[in-house]
């Protein structure tokens, strides 16, 4: 079971997960803020954040614990967003999939929509499978598998990669219209290199909108098309309704090298909600960290684009960019993407004095600020920062980065 006991190393970036969800309206003081701990975890891992109930939950948070043995996979649970005492609403049992990797949704329609990393016990084995997609209602009743994500797991004769019909590992929080829920999977699909997906929320019927395509230069990690590889972020749903926005980590037309391996930089691409007109936007350049460790506008993306106006996208590079100052290796960058030009300006170019790797999705807060997190490098700690920045930016000189 959980409890209260205050192990905070624990709760870390779960702890700052939550915070950024609750940030609202006025411009956060870092020397007025006041950080409470919610609830601290015991013995039991999460790999997410948190979403507030509706109705009579309101005033819930509710998140999931990702540890598993062979006779559970895991659990939900709710906590009142004013700290005390949690409750599990429902224990994984080993025939609904193992280790939720990403935050509930609270669909429009009450129930709270996940996934698991991995898809019921075979045997003894836990660690078996693809993912499933499950619903549950807020007070722990009904839970459902939509989906347990399938098809019989090959070998791309070219890459080696897994393949399979429908996707490996659902490792992101799903997004949602009316009608479906939008997802994307880490690995998989025909091509081994990840898909995106839709489920319908009213029956749980499962179409593959698009499988990305396959590494065709296996010695520095790109795809001919340029399309990218191994989506890495939730998606967005355009402020139209009508077309999903995400990124991916690998892939696309340029190459990263490192000491000890080469790969594709990712991309930032667009479809339409039905799977139709697949459009890589960006390609991120290409980076040499064994030279300069920098470039234009960074590599490889780690979190959900937001939308600051219509087809406008505030996004993050993990690693790359170009710091003012140039004996400083860059470590990432918050960049803004017009759709209709094709314009991608860098707002920020983190050095590891005001942050590194930034990671995560971010968050547009009703004051219009942008905020995210780090996963470290600052010049008085080595353990991360939260930021903003002014998401109305055109031009860097405008954006006014503030460490918070």
């Amino acid at each position: 079971m959980l409890n209260s006991t205050a192990r905070a190393k624990r709760v870390w970036w779960g702890a700052l997960s939550l915070c950024l969800s609750l940030l609202n309206a006025p411009a956060f003081d870092a020397h007025a803020a006041t950080f409470s701990t919610v609830f601290a975890f015991d013995l039991h891992v999460t790999s997410a954040g948190v979403v507030e109930g509706s109705g009579t939950n309101q005033g819930y948070l509710f998140g999931t614990t990702s540890d598993t043995s062979l006779t559970y996979g895991g659990s939900i649970y709710k906590v009142p967003v004013g700290g005390g005492a949690p409750q599990v609403i429902y224990q994984l049992r080993d025939i609904d999939g193992y280790s939720p990797q990403a935050s509930l949704l609270l669909g429009t329609d009450g129930y709270l929509y996940g996934t698991t990393r991995y898809w019921p016990r075979i045997g003894a084995t836990t660690g078996a499978g693809t993912g499933t997609i499950f619903r549950i209602a807020q007070d722990g009743t009904g839970f459902t598998t939509l989906k347990v994500l399938g098809g019989v797991t090959r070998f791309h004769e070219t890459t080696g990669s897994s393949i399979n019909d429908d996707g490996i590992f659902p490792d992101y929080a799903l997004i949602q219209d009316a009608t479906y829920l939008y997802g994307v999977t880490r690995f998989g699909g025909l091509y081994g290199s990840g898909t995106v997906f839709r489920v319908r929320k009213s029956d749980g019927a499962f179409t593959v909108l698009h499988h990305f395509a396959a590494i065709t230069d296996t010695s520095n990690g790109t795809n001919s098309s340029g399309e990218g590889s191994n989506p890495s972020a939730s998606l967005l749903l355009s402020s139209t309704g009508l077309k999903l926005y995400g990124v991916t980590s690998g892939g696309g037309a340029n190459a990263k090298t490192t000491s000890s391996s080469i790969e594709g930089t990712g991309t930032i691409f667009s479809l339409n909600i039905d799977g139709s007109g697949f459009d890589p936007l960006h390609s991120f350049s290409a980076l040499d960290d064994t030279a300069t460790g920098v470039n234009v506008d960074g590599v490889q993306p780690l979190g959900a684009l937001v939308e600051v106006s219509p087809g406008v996208l505030i996004g993050t590079a993990s690693d790359g960019g170009t710091p003012t100052d140039t004996t400083l290796t860059g470590f990432g960058t918050v960049f803004r993407y017009a759709v209709a030009t094709d314009q991608l300006t860098t707002l920020h170019n983190f050095d590891s004095t005001t942050g590194a790797t930034p990671t995560g999705n971010l968050l547009l807060a009703n004051n219009g600020l942008v905020y995210g997190v780090t996963q470290g490098g600052s010049d008085t700690s080595t353990l991360g920062v939260i930021y903003s920045i002014n998401s109305a930016a055109i031009d860097p000189a405008t954006a006014n980065y503030m460490r918070v």
